[in-house]
């Protein structure tokens, strides 16, 4: 969990990264700004964001300027999104509903993760403003649906699902850190396995939080999904 300290003045997503490694628990820390294996990916990400320019247009009126858009039919401040982050909780005792109430108040959208440690409902009861909820597809289309029921109930705009990872990777610095929800304190609540690791074992932990997920999830089940819910 992150320690009390003194507020630190944040100007750039940089500020917040440095911001975090200062206050957040050296565990939690690695778990937020990890990748997988040897983070090749990871890295590689980071050099992609260097390579975008923004080109200014020259001799254009800025005197106003608005960063105003409008997705799914709702007007947010700015095209910007809160994206799903799994176990909020571990940052902040306020977790997902603090992340969402202030995400509302910058005028941004705000994707719930599936791998909360709030209930979707509570999330969308207690925090303002539009919300997304992402989700995994499971090998059971049952859990998959009643998932979707309760997405629909809570009125959420959307469901963003997540294709580009089927089994989750091998995060070495987790497992250094014999990283589980429950040794930090946390729980995931808005899904339930059967399946229950033995105590310390990360390795049946990660299981027992992946191992529902459909690998074989294609086109077809994401046909089926279209079907399966009214969002």
């Amino acid at each position: 969990m992150a320690s009390q300290g003194q507020a630190k003045v944040v100007v750039n997503l940089s500020d917040f990264e440095s911001a975090a490694r200062e206050v957040l628990d050296p565990v939690d820390y690695d778990y937020y700004a990890s990748g997988a294996e040897e983070e090749q990916t990871l890295r590689r990400n980071y050099e992609a964001w260097r390579e975008i320019t923004i080109w200014p247009r020259i001799l254009v009126d800025v005197s106003q300027v608005s960063l105003k858009t409008r997705f799914l039919g709702v007007e947010l401040d700015m095209p910007v999104m809160v994206p799903p982050m799994a176990m909020q909780k571990l940052a902040h005792s306020d977790g997902e509903v603090g992340l969402a109430a202030a995400a509302a108040e910058a005028g941004v959208m705000y994707c719930i993760t599936q791998q909360a440690t709030t209930k979707l409902e509570t999330i969308c009861e207690q925090a303002p403003g539009p919300k997304l909820f992402q989700m995994y597809m499971f090998k059971d289309r049952k859990n998959t649906e009643a998932l979707l029921r309760r997405a629909e109930s809570s009125k959420v705009l959307a469901i963003v699902v997540t294709v580009d990872s089927p089994v989750l990777g091998r995060r070495e610095k987790d497992i250094r850190n014999k990283f589980t929800p429950a040794s930090r304190g946390v729980e995931i609540v808005n899904w339930k396995d059967e399946a229950k690791p033995k105590d310390g074992n990360v390795q049946q932990a990660v299981a027992a939080r992946t191992g529902s997920r459909d690998s074989g999830f294609s086109w077809e089940g994401l046909a089926w999904l279209r079907t399966a819910t009214k969002l």
